[in-house]
This record gives C-alpha cells, sequence and structure tokens, in this order.
C-alpha cells in the first residue's frame, strides 16, 4: 500500500496508472472510498493509463485510504490501495493556552 503525506489546508494529488490490453475503454480506472463524499474530489484522466485524484484543502476527515480500481471489461477488476495521510496544524487557540499555562507557572513559582 502507497502513502501519500500532505498538511492540511494543501491539495493532494493521488495517482493510479495500469497496464491493461486493451487499453481504450471509457472509464478504465475509477476511484473509490467507502463513506466518503466523493464530490469532494476531482478526478482527470492524465492519459489513457494513469488517473489523477485531487483533494483541495485537506483536512483530517480526508484520511483514509482510496482504491484506484481498472477494469477493460475483459476478465476481473483490479484494484490498488493509496492511504492519504494529512497531517493538521496544532490550532492557535491550544498553542495560546499552552504559553498561559506555562506563564501562569512561571509567574506564581517566583
Amino acid at each position: 500500500m502507497n502513502a501519500l503525506l500532505v498538511t492540511a489546508g494543501d491539495t493532494a494529488v493521488l495517482e493510479c496508472q495500469v497496464t491493461a490490453n486493451p487499453l481504450s475503454v471509457d472509464r478504465l480506472i475509477t476511484w473509490s472510498r467507502p463513506d466518503y463524499d466523493m464530490s469532494r474530489v476531482v478526478v482527470e484522466a492524465a492519459a489513457v493509463d494513469k488517473s489523477r485524484l485531487m483533494i483541495a484543502g485537506v483536512d483530517r476527515q480526508d484520511t483514509g485510504a482510496f482504491s484506484c480500481n481498472a477494469f477493460n471489461g475483459v476478465g476481473n477488476t483490479s484494484s490498488a490501495v493509496a492511504q492519504l495521510l494529512v497531517k493538521c496544524k496544532r490550532p492557535l487557540t491550544v498553542i495560546i493556552i499552552i504559553i498561559f499555562f506555562i506563564l501562569a507557572f512561571v509567574v506564581s513559582s517566583s
């Protein structure tokens, strides 16, 4: 399983490339993820055998496994999984609260 680590707010780009014969079928590559709002993603065909899934402004809820599914009309569907990991920044309010408690402790110790 491949993993992509991105920072919250960035755009995540997952790419899938397949080897198939024949290649010339509509929707050779599809993407899926159970219980995820796929309307948030943009999928583009980078080539006949390559697809990109892009999510702009990723956040914590985007963390998870996305499946790249390939089916050319012959045989079975093949799938590969890519794990998206979103590194969230610590909220400024948490940092301010931590600084406040450190200052309060330093003042009370004096």
